[in-house]
């Protein structure tokens, strides 16, 4: 071709030429974010001649591009790995969480005496010995609660009788029985006191023993001093 119809002066911006020309060997980014690099020639092997210049246009995106591509499959393989050091995380965790949330279950159960299965971990490590501390534990809970509630029942049970008959020996003596609290107000009036004093017992219920005793209606003498001695020294 004609010198005229090839130049870099077609192909690159002025900027871009001049350096070109002046410098033997390098690179340079175009304008328009291309790559441009160059190399002085000589020809025949002397300095003698015009000098030559070799020179290459690339596209940046042709050198990026393997770099986009390693970088596209880095950040896939590294997203792969995060979802399966996830994954696995999970795992582990609710494989550790599972059974410690089984003997805080259990720890609840037992705390409000409410019947369940003793949690049982098969783990190998020091949750198992956990697990197994604890169905100790509870365990001995349990017997010395069963006994306490046994103990209980039995007391109570005894208590009744004795209520029930001592209820039966104030009821039925042939004494007058009277009982009142630290107020002088009465609380207990069996049948003896009622033919006694004439008033029943629904009659004198809350009310003053000393005003009952000296009241109109009382058949009894007055003993109001040795009452209230009596209440003072005993109450």
């Amino acid at each position: 071709a004609d010198r005229e119809r090839v130049g870099m002066v077609a192909d690159l911006a002025p900027s871009v030429a001049a350096a070109v020309l002046h410098d033997t060997v390098g690179a340079v980014r175009s304008p328009e974010d291309d790559l441009v690099s160059f190399r002085r020639l000589r020809l025949g092997g002397t300095a003698d001649g015009p000098p030559l210049t070799l020179y290459r246009i690339v596209d940046r995106s042709q050198l990026t591009a393997p770099v986009r591509r390693f970088l596209r499959w880095a950040f896939a393989g590294g997203a792969l790995v995060a979802v399966c050091v996830l994954g696995v995380a999970v795992v582990a965790g609710e494989q550790l969480t599972r059974p410690i949330r089984r003997i805080q279950d259990s720890m609840w159960r037992l705390a409000k005496g409410e019947p369940g299965p003793l949690p049982e971990v098969a783990s190998n490590d020091e949750i198992e010995d956990l697990a197994r501390d604890f169905r100790v534990v509870a365990t001995t809970i349990e017997q010395h609660r069963a006994h306490r509630e046994a103990l209980l029942s039995d007391r109570t049970r005894a208590l009744e009788v004795t209520h029930a008959e001592l209820s039966g020996i104030v009821g039925n003596s042939a004494d007058a029985i009277i009982g009142a609290d630290e107020s002088g107000n009465v609380r207990l009036w069996n049948q003896a006191a009622v033919r006694l004093f004439g008033y029943t017992a629904a009659e004198v219920q809350g009310r003053n023993l000393v005003t009952l005793l000296n009241g109109p209606a009382c058949r009894a003498p007055d003993d109001q001093r040795f009452i209230d001695a009596e209440l003072l020294r005993s109450g």
